[in-house]
């Protein structure tokens, strides 16, 4: 069972993410230093009609994909949310959870037995 290197885990999971969940407007995702956003984790926000995604780079690979999948969820579902609602809603929940359930079942795109 070959582990695969953090780097390509994360190459891939861009890849798939974009292509399983297609944005509905053009998406941008920036890995940038911690000062440059602040100590989070990552955010995400529409600039001049551009989703742009930074995630902290300094993160574990892990903790980079689950802040990716969360920010993610945020692209797809902000329309559903009205001036001053939690951004958390029902919606982002849903999505968020359908991305994670089909994440851990594509495995970045290995099939069970290679699983390790």
């Amino acid at each position: 069972m070959t582990r695969i290197p953090q780097p390509v885990k994360w190459a891939k999971t861009l890849k798939w993410i974009r292509r399983t969940f297609p944005p509905l407007r053009k998406t941008v995702i920036q890995s940038l230093s911690d000062k440059a956003i602040g100590g989070d984790c990552g955010d995400a926000e529409l600039v001049r009609g551009v989703w742009v995604i930074r995630i902290n780079k300094q993160q574990c690979t892990t903790l980079k994909i689950d802040t990716l999948i969360h920010e993610y969820a945020h692209s797809l579902t902000v329309h559903l949310t009205t001036e001053g609602e939690d951004h958390h809603s029902p919606e982002w929940g849903l999505k968020y959870a359908q991305i994670y359930r089909a994440f851990w079942g594509w495995g970045y795109g290995r099939g069970p037995e290679e699983e390790g």
